[in-house]
């Protein structure tokens, strides 16, 4: 078979949402050919790794955020590269840029067109939008976008919804029978290789996330103030909204904290290091689809306590860890968190295979079937749509999305620079304020 699959993120960004579509690309080329369109600082060929090929196109990128900046040639080659590969279905991991076109070259050449949400249709917004952004988000969730992912879904063949949760969602914006629950898929016998820690010595927690509102570090950083100074909270990860890591600092100096470490991002082939280092994996986060970190936690071999969202709901049983109701304090989760780490030996061991047992069904091999079923069924059952008006009206979308974010990105620069160079002024100016005094 022969599988293209498209992302709006340049390999090594984006989080989790980044990193499935390189992770399903290398999985699905062991048995397929494979080619993924992604983001990138040229267009054109970027590597060729077996029966894989990653063709990049070029684009503003800054962060975690990028937008192609489109034009004839840049579409032409895009399509170009489509028609050489000449793909049996396409797979899309995101609702705009690449996958828009890649949507539209579906239609127009009859190929079978899917996407995988890896975020909640109605919350779409609210999964990267600070907390004093949320009512516009909310807003324009329920209106504009509303519309537009319904007519998105309707050109879809077939909706990758990660768990229960993600399919209720999506039912509501489309025809349910499209809809089908396939989980992320992960190395699983990669990460069952790091031992089951021994509860020996200093307790360490971890979590792994964008610094943000939606993860809630804050909540974390609160409940050590109810734990022993010998337990340690690691929390990995960039800083999603501005002026949040800065927050959890000065709580950890008004709590007189010294048992919280901010180690930033951390490179992907490093997290199952990170992860061997742990006792415990910890989350509050008030939303996650379907946790990667949590997965690889789990098939790692450790338990989880965490807050109750859509992961740590499907996943958390009592035996493998302890799910927490939204509106559970601090001080009652620093209490879960003893219960486990706590306990004798034995009890928390049985419970850490049990969190290893649970994610076995989340291997690619096992999700790899699953995705190749759905693709045969949909193609038994395609029906050719003419793009109509559809590819004009998702045409001036896409170059409004991009011209938005490339404005953004360039105002950023632009910014950047006027800071960096006021810096550099401030600098100057007090070396030429000691030069003069030393030598007046």
């Amino acid at each position: 078979m022969r599988i293209l699959i498209l992302t709006m993120f340049k390999e090594g960004l984006g989080g989790g949402a980044g990193r499935v579509p390189f992770d399903m690309a290398r999985a699905l080329s062991r048995k397929n050919d494979v080619a993924l369109i992604c983001p990138g600082d040229r267009t054109g060929i970027l590597s060729r790794e077996g029966r894989l090929t990653i063709f990049s196109i070029k684009a503003n990128i800054r962060g975690n955020l990028s937008a192609v900046k489109w034009s004839k040639k840049t579409l032409s080659r895009f399509n170009s590269f489509i028609k050489n590969f000449n793909p049996d279905v396409i797979h899309a991991n995101d609702f705009i840029d690449i996958d828009i076109y890649g949507m539209l070259y579906a239609i127009e050449h009859d190929i079978p067109f899917f996407y995988t949400g890896h975020v909640l249709p109605s919350k779409c917004l609210e999964f990267s939008m600070p907390n004093i952004l949320a009512p516009a988000s909310r807003w324009l969730e329920r209106t504009t976008l509303k519309r537009y992912l319904t007519e998105f879904f309707r050109h879809c063949d077939g909706i990758v919804a990660l768990n229960r949760h993600s399919y209720m969602d999506h039912a509501r914006f489309c025809d349910r029978k499209k809809v089908y629950i396939i989980p992320n898929g992960k190395d699983i016998k990669r990460y069952e290789k790091i031992p089951i820690a021994r509860l020996k010595g200093r307790k360490t927690l971890l979590f792994i996330g964008f610094l943000s509102d939606r993860k809630n570090q804050a909540f974390l950083v609160e409940a050590m103030r109810y734990l022993p100074r010998e337990y340690k909270l690691v929390l990995i990860g960039s800083e999603l909204h501005l002026g949040y890591l800065r927050k959890l600092k000065r709580m950890c100096s008004e709590y007189g904290l010294e048992n919280v470490e901010f180690t930033g991002e951390v490179e992907y082939k490093k997290i199952p290091s990170c992860i061997a280092t742990s006792h415990l994996f910890v989350s509050a986060s008030l939303m996650e689809v379907q946790s990667l970190v949590v997965l690889e936690a789990m098939a790692s071999g450790r338990a989880v306590v965490g807050l109750k969202n859509e992961t740590i709901s499907e996943l958390i049983d009592g035996k493998n860890g302890i799910a927490l109701s939204r509106n559970t304090s601090p001080r009652r989760f620093a209490g879960a968190v003893r219960k486990v780490l706590e306990q004798n030996e034995d009890s928390y061991r049985r419970m850490c295979i049990r969190a290893r047992e649970s994610v076995r069904n989340f291997d690619w091999d096992v999700v790899e079937k699953k995705l190749k079923k759905m693709y045969a069924e949909s193609a038994r059952n395609y029906k050719h749509e003419e793009a109509g008006e559809l590819m004009e009206f998702y045409k001036k979308v896409n170059l409004s999305f991009s011209a938005i974010v490339n404005s953004v990105l360039s105002l950023e620069k632009s910014a950047m620079v006027q800071i960096a160079h006021a810096k550099r002024n401030r600098y100057l100016l007090r070396i030429r304020k000691a030069i003069s005094q030393k030598y007046r």
